[in-house]
């Protein structure tokens, strides 16, 4: 099973708990919203990702499930 990762700029505030939690998936762009750096995702990769999903205050980080 894959997942597709965003963001939605308008949600996001620049918190960069993503970036703290996963540097290597998620970055901050200029104008200081996170954004998704690797945006298709794989197991054990989506169960690490999904704790972050949840962690986001402003809801805005999303997974979406895809088969494959």
């Amino acid at each position: 099973m894959n997942a597709k990762l965003t963001v939605d700029g308008s949600l996001c505030r620049g918190t960069a708990l993503c970036v703290a939690l996963a540097p290597k998936v998620f970055r901050l762009n200029a104008s200081g919203e996170g954004f998704p750096v690797v945006r298709l995702l794989r197991q054990p990769d989506i169960a690490s990702v999904e704790a972050i999903v949840d962690c986001c205050p402003n809801g805005a980080i999303a997974l979406e499930m895809e088969n494959e």
